[in-house]
């Protein structure tokens, strides 16, 4: 799974099979962020976050802050190495 547009776009987001969430495909992100566009939210509310991929698609579009709500643990520890892996990225630009 990779974050579809903006300063992040092409960065893979971690998935795991032992983690019990859906991913929201591509197809269905591009039509939320169609849907929604021109992205001008500052503050994005990232509820059943999974992987977290549609917080960094926010962030990736212009977003200053996320929220993630997560409750399984295994999620939570994949939002965090997503979220290093998007941090590391935005310090080689």
């Amino acid at each position: 799974m990779k974050i579809i547009s903006g300063i992040y776009r092409g960065i893979k987001i971690d998935t795991a099979k032992d983690v019990s969430y859906r991913p929201t495909k591509s197809r269905v992100r591009k039509s939320i962020f169609d849907a929604i566009s021109p992205f001008h939210f500052s503050s994005v509310l990232d509820l059943f976050s999974g992987t977290g991929v549609l917080g960094f698609e926010s962030i990736s579009r212009g977003a200053s802050s996320i929220t993630f709500v997560e409750k399984d643990a295994k999620s939570i520890r994949l939002l965090y190495r997503n979220r290093e892996k998007v941090w590391l990225q935005s310090y080689k630009s």
